[in-house]
């Protein structure tokens, strides 16, 4: 929110998109601080079992009401929506759920905040995208924070011998 004013411009609907921003990292805070304390006394294939299973039907209820249609995709639009379900939503939601169980929610949820420069500089790769100075200064900003939650949350847990 503090960057807005690098190279964008904040009207109405750019507030509304904030504001629904604000309103998911609330949530996912949230459902990692959950996620942490049913991950002592739940293994990660019934954890995500069930998370998973709730999540997928939550999302075909908000798609049914929103009118969106299930069906009519090409072959390739099926693959893409498989490998994306595969990688990026069972894959990356595995692993944070399995570090949650070793570490904190507070150093998971501060490292999940470099997916969004993570996939700019992998849109700049792989796309030819410009990468803003936004993105530059934001990025330095977030490792600093991230430096400071680790060693922070390393300061006050107790040794697990692991």
């Amino acid at each position: 929110l503090l960057l807005t004013g690098f190279g964008g411009s904040v009207t109405g609907s750019s507030w509304i998109g904030m504001g629904l921003a604000l309103v998911a990292a609330f949530l996912a805070a949230v459902y990692v601080a959950f996620g942490e304390r049913l991950r002592k006394s739940t293994d990660l294939g019934s954890y995500t079992t069930v998370v998973y299973g709730v999540a997928g039907l939550c999302l075909l209820l908000v798609a049914l009401i929103g009118g969106v249609a299930l069906a009519g995709y090409t072959p390739r639009d099926w693959l893409l929506i498989v490998a994306i379900t595969l990688v990026a939503q069972i894959g990356g939601h595995s692993a944070m759920n399995a570090v949650v169980h070793r570490t904190s929610a507070t150093v998971v949820s501060t490292a999940i905040l470099f997916e969004a420069p993570g996939a700019a500089i992998l849109a700049a790769i792989f796309l030819g995208q410009s990468v803003g100075l936004s993105l530059v200064l934001g990025l330095a900003v977030m490792l600093f924070g991230l430096v400071v939650v680790v060693r922070g949350t390393a300061s006050r847990m107790p040794e697990s011998g692991v």
